[in-house]
C-alpha cells in the first residue's frame, strides 16, 4: 500500500523560477552509512553543487515553501553547474518524501549509500547517546524501536507526519523526529522499493559503505559516468579519508568543560584547536561501549531477511553483514 501523505504538505506546491536551477541529484541516505563524505567527494567535482549545508530539510519540513526557497536557503552558491545535489539521509527513510522529490523533478538522479544494518544500527544509536538526546541503553532503546514498528507508526498517516514536521519546527532540526528509528532505517530494500515506483531503476544508483572505504575514486567516477558529466573534467583523484561515517561533534557538556579548564584563555589559536580536538577523540573512544555479542547475534537475526531480499535485488552477496 502506498504511503498516506499528508494533505497540507502534499498539495504545496513547488514555485516557478527563472534561473533554470533545478536540483537533479539526490543522495538519499541511509544515516551513518558515508553520506557525508560521498557529500564532500562530489562536491569537487568541476559540473557539481552541491548544498550548502549538507542536508536540507526541504522535502522533509519545508515543501510547501517552494523551489526559490530551497535555491536561496541551500544553494546560494551555485554558479550554474549542470548538477545540482543534497544529501539528506532521512529521504531514504521518510516514505512521504519520494512523492515530493517526484514532483520536484521526475529525472533526477538517486544514489543510495548502504552499510551493514547491524553496525549502521548501533552508530545510529551510539550518536544520539553520545549527544545525550537518548536516555536508554542500547538493549532497551532497540526493544522500545520494535514496540513502536509493530504498533504501525511509521511515518504513514497525516498525524505521523504533521507531528514530524512540528519537530522540525520546534527545534530547528527535524532529527529522527518523535519516533527511534534505529531499526527500520536498515530496512534498506522497503525504501529503495518506495522510489522505484515513481523512478526508473536506471535513475537509481547504490554504492556500498565498504567499497566507498576501499575504493573512493572507482566509486565516484562511476558516478561521474552515472550523472552523464565530462569525465575529463569531473575525474576525481581523492585519497581515502579517515571521516568515513563521520563520529558526533563533540557535545555541549564537553564544550563546557573545556571552556571552564582555562587552557582556552592561554593557548594559541591552533594548538589549542588541535589539542581540543585530540581530547575529544580520546574521550569519544574511552567512553564508546562495544556492541556485545547477544545484541549483536539478535541484530543480525533481525536483518537476516531484509539482507537476503536485498542480496537478490543487487545480485550480490551479502553474508558477510550477518
Amino acid at each position: 500500500m502506498a504511503p498516506e501523505v499528508s494533505r497540507q504538505h502534499s498539495q504545496g506546491a513547488v514555485s516557478n523560477t527563472e534561473t533554470g536551477f533545478l536540483p537533479n541529484l539526490f543522495i538519499l541516505g541511509a544515516m551513518k552509512c558515508g553520506t557525508s563524505t560521498l557529500h564532500s567527494y562530489l562536491a569537487e567535482l568541476s559540473d557539481v553543487c552541491m548544498s550548502d549545508p549538507k542536508e536540507p530539510f526541504f522535502f522533509e519540513a519545508e515543501y510547501e515553501k517552494g523551489l526559490d526557497f530551497f535555491r536561496t536557503k541551500y544553494f546560494a552558491h551555485w554558479n550554474g553547474e549542470p548538477v545540482t545535489g543534497e544529501a539528506r539521509h532521512r529521504n531514504l527513510y521518510l516514505p512521504y518524501v519520494p512523492e515530493r522529490l517526484q514532483r520536484l523533478n521526475p529525472d533526477a538522479k538517486l544514489i543510495v549509500v548502504l552499510r551493514n544494518p547491524v553496525e549502521r544500527a548501533f552508530s545510529h544509536w551510539y550518536f544520539y547517546r553520545w549527544h545525550q538526546v537518548e536516555e536508554l541503553a542500547l538493549w532497551p532503546a532497540l526493544q522500545a524501536d520494535l514496540q513502536r514498528i509493530e504498533a504501525g507508526r511509521r511515518y504513514e498517516t497525516h498525524e505521523e507526519i504533521d507531528e514530524h514536521v512540528r519537530c522540525f519546527h520546534d527545534s530547528g532540526d527535524a532529527g529522527d523526529g518523535p519516533y527511534r528509528t534505529y531499526l527500520d532505517t536498515g530496512y534498506y530494500l522497503e525504501q529503495i522499493e518506495r522510489y522505484l515506483t515513481r523512478f526508473p531503476r536506471e535513475a537509481l544508483r547504490v554504492v556500498l559503505f565498504e567499497d566507498l572505504i576501499r575504493k573512493p575514486a572507482e566509486i565516484v567516477n562511476d558516478l561521474v559516468e552515472f550523472l552523464d558529466i565530462d569525465s575529463a573534467r569531473n575525474h576525481f583523484m581523492g585519497e581515502i579519508r579517515e571521516n568515513l561515517s563521520q563520529a558526533p561533534e563533540p557535545p555541549g557538556w564537553m564544550s563546557t568543560v573545556w571552556h571552564r579548564s582555562g587552557l582556552r584563555a592561554i593557548l594559541p589559536t591552533g594548538l589549542r584547536e588541535r589539542l581540543y580536538q585530540f581530547s575529544y577523540g580520546r574521550v569519544r573512544r574511552m567512553m564508546k561501549p562495544k556492541l556485545d555479542s547477544r545484541t549483536r547475534h539478535w541484530l543480525c537475526d533481525h536483518y537476516r531477511e531484509h539482507n537476503r531480499r536485498l542480496a537478490d535485488w543487487l545480485g550480490r552477496d551479502l553474508s558477510h553483514w550477518t
